[in-house]
């Protein structure tokens, strides 16, 4: 611990911890794997600009071929750090259903290259679209 005083600016802050407890309030369903009856308790930190900023003007609807089944690019981007790791040989992702395209627009800001398809050839052609656009 420090002995400094510091300022903290709420209004403003530099930097945002957050705190997420599981867990049901009047004890546990079933005990954990160890046998532990604790709730779950994740942490991060991040900046208040970062996402904001890395996802302005990539919106579905600024997209030239729009579609309300056009999948949001946070969620693009969960989907592909769900499947894909950085560390992984295979810079391939696999997009049976692209709709739109967001999944594949993701993956290509991330240099990770996408075979994506649909049953629908106007989605593909979208997303051809949608791709060629960015």
């Amino acid at each position: 611990m420090s002995s400094e005083s510091r300022s903290v600016d709420l209004e403003d802050p530099e930097n945002i911890i957050s705190v997420v407890i599981s867990g049901p309030e009047d004890g546990p369903i079933h005990q954990d794997d160890i046998g532990q009856n604790s709730p779950i308790v994740v942490w991060g930190l991040s900046h208040p600009g970062w996402q904001r900023e890395s996802y302005s003007g990539r919106a579905p609807t600024e997209r030239p071929f729009f579609q309300p089944v056009s999948l949001d690019p946070r969620q693009a981007r969960l989907l592909i750090s769900l499947a894909h790791r950085r560390t992984s040989e295979t810079k391939t992702v696999i997009d049976p259903f692209c709709g739109t395209g967001g999944i594949a627009i993701e993956a290509a800001l991330q240099d990770i290259e996408t075979l994506s398809s649909d049953l629908d050839s106007r989605m593909v052609e979208g997303t051809l679209e949608n791709l060629a656009s960015g």
